[in-house]
């Protein structure tokens, strides 16, 4: 029996030691021949390739052309006020007026577009019509319209619908002498809400007969002209050391330089603000100017 044993663990440790696959194992047949793949530990570090660049398209920089805004409504500061005495609503507002301008108010009118520029035609007969009246020149002018009696004006004329883009409840143009043979005007349409609610749909610049649509750039200069004292402000967000000359469009953040909008330009297309998608760059010196803004 001892012989007979013996000579079984002989040959059992010989089988283990020349074919160690016929055998399982905690971890299953494993061939002592090919090695294990280690297992990934969070200490392991991956090793990757060189960083792709994302595609964008050849031209996202634009050229602009230079106009200047001389008589801007400041659309915060719109509102109506009943007037006890007439029975009607007045119009104000404040503008910053840096040349002599004129104020034109239409209510219930339709746009129309012609070579020289836009005209208003009235809706009804009975809407009111405030003739060009004078404003002063400064910083935050007020102005109060004339008593408007709207009341035979029907209520569908006083609101704005999507499927008539062509005729706005309100219309109020500052007019002022351009540089053509023509005035440059500032127009703003407005939507009449219930009761003395007024709500600014658009706002547009007539120059040389050609409309541009105004947008708010966010981290420009503030609309009353006030230059803040503060260099940190002005840095570009991605170096922090050169001032901001470039906006991001659509969303139209002022935060890059020319240098980095470039350089985001061949790799991203993201706003280093928003992460919005950016579909061009404008630089500062192109893009529509405004004394105040």
């Amino acid at each position: 029996r001892r012989v007979h044993g013996t000579l079984s663990e002989c040959l059992f440790f010989f089988a283990i030691y020349f074919f160690p696959s016929s055998f399982p194992t905690r971890m299953g047949n494993v061939e002592a021949s090919q090695p294990r793949a280690p297992s990934y530990t969070p200490r392991m570090r991956l090793r990757m390739g060189p960083p792709v660049p994302l595609s964008c398209p050849a031209q996202l920089q634009s050229e602009t052309r230079t106009v200047r805004n001389h008589a801007n409504l400041l659309p915060a500061t719109l509102r109506l006020e009943p007037d006890r005495g007439g029975g009607g609503v007045r119009i104000k507002f404040e503008a910053d007026v840096d040349r002599p301008a004129a104020v034109t108010i239409y209510v219930a009118s339709r746009e129309q577009h012609r070579e020289t520029g836009v005209t208003f035609h009235p809706l009804a007969a009975a809407a009111p019509t405030v003739p060009p009246a004078n404003l002063e020149t400064g910083a935050g002018v007020a102005f109060t319209s004339p008593c408007l009696d709207c009341s035979r004006v029907s209520r569908k004329a006083l609101r704005y619908r999507e499927d008539d883009p062509t005729a706005f409840p309100l219309v109020i143009v500052l007019s002022f002498e351009g540089s053509g043979k023509t005035n440059d005007a500032q127009i703003t349409y407005a939507d009449l809400g219930r009761g003395a609610a007024v709500r600014v749909l658009a706002q547009k610049l007539l120059v040389n007969g050609t409309l541009y649509a105004m947008a708010p750039l966010f981290g420009g200069q503030p609309v009353s002209g006030v230059v803040v004292d503060d260099d940190e402000a002005s840095d570009c967000v991605i170096c922090l050391s050169s001032p901001c000359d470039t906006f991001t469009m659509p969303c139209r953040h002022h935060c890059l330089c020319a240098a980095c909008a470039d350089a985001l330009r061949r790799r991203s297309r993201e706003c280093p603000v928003c992460r919005r998608v950016v579909e061009r760059f404008v630089s500062r010196g192109t893009v529509a100017e405004s004394q105040f803004g």
